[in-house]
């Protein structure tokens, strides 16, 4: 993970309200050990697409004294099965010289942000170092559950959808505290209108059959409560129906699981 912190750190050191940090690594800051390790970096750039790439190479190019060098190159624009219209950079991170680490990161610019971005702190990786913390700005919770329930609901062009681990990410961070149901409504109703590949539905689908397995190994994986596929579909649908079903759902309590 230091790789792309320090570049991270670069990119916020540019330009800080240009860049906001989403999907899994947002989420790995979230969780911090009940997350899955993510290799690659998801923003949302608030600057213009055609600007992108040139931001990226002239943040990559800063010197922040913690031995780090970034090569950036554009890959080819995301599969059709990505939504947003993203855009790809293969990065290549050397440490003092030296091949260390490559990953990539997706831009995208289209994606609506309702509620106010949240600071994050990462980890003190290079704390040793005397390089301190990167504070990083990430999506605010509402959008990051948003764009969760838009994948798990979105039908795949391989038909069945495999994306077990957005029904885990839902219920991984309805546990993370109070979200405002009026809030989670409006990002839902952004995400999905900008978005435009289906309808905002009323209630979540069942889970696949299909996902009986890999959904038990992530639970023991990941510590979740709900230990069948059955459980973590009704728990999913306790959380995210009322939002769908309602103006005003109140506010969520994790502890009792339930609005009120």
């Amino acid at each position: 993970m230091v790789a792309l912190d320090r570049l991270l750190a670069r990119l916020i050191a540019v330009q800080a309200d240009a860049w906001v940090l989403k999907g899994g690594l947002a989420l790995q800051l979230r969780l911090g050990d009940r997350a899955r390790t993510t290799k690659d970096i998801d923003l949302h750039a608030r600057v213009k697409q055609q600007n992108i790439h040139e931001a990226l190479i002239r943040a990559s190019a800063l010197e922040l004294g913690d031995w780090f060098q970034f090569e950036v190159a554009q890959s080819d624009t995301l599969s059709p099965d990505q939504v947003g219209g993203a855009i790809r950079f293969d990065v290549q991170a050397l440490l003092d010289g030296r091949p260390f680490e490559k990953f990539h990161v997706d831009i995208g610019a289209s994606d609506p942000v309702v509620e106010p971005v949240e600071i994050i702190t990462a980890p003190p990786l290079l704390e040793f170092a005397d390089i301190p913390a990167t504070l990083i700005p990430c999506y605010p919770l509402s959008q990051h559950i948003a764009e969760k329930v838009h994948a798990y609901t979105l039908s795949r062009l391989s038909g069945e959808n495999s994306r077990v681990r957005d029904l885990v990410d839902i219920l991984l961070m309805a546990e993370l505290g109070q979200i405002q149901g009026q809030l989670l409504r409006r990002a839902l109703q952004a995400t999905f209108s900008v978005r435009n590949t289906h309808a905002l539905p009323d209630r979540l689908p069942d889970p696949p059959e299909g996902w009986d397995a890999p959904y038990r190994r992530l639970a023991k994986e990941q510590n979740l409560n709900f230990a069948t596929l059955p459980d973590a579909g009704q728990a999913a649908k306790a959380f995210i129906d009322p939002v769908l079903q309602s103006a005003d759902s109140g506010l969520w309590g994790p502890l009792t699981w339930s609005w009120h």
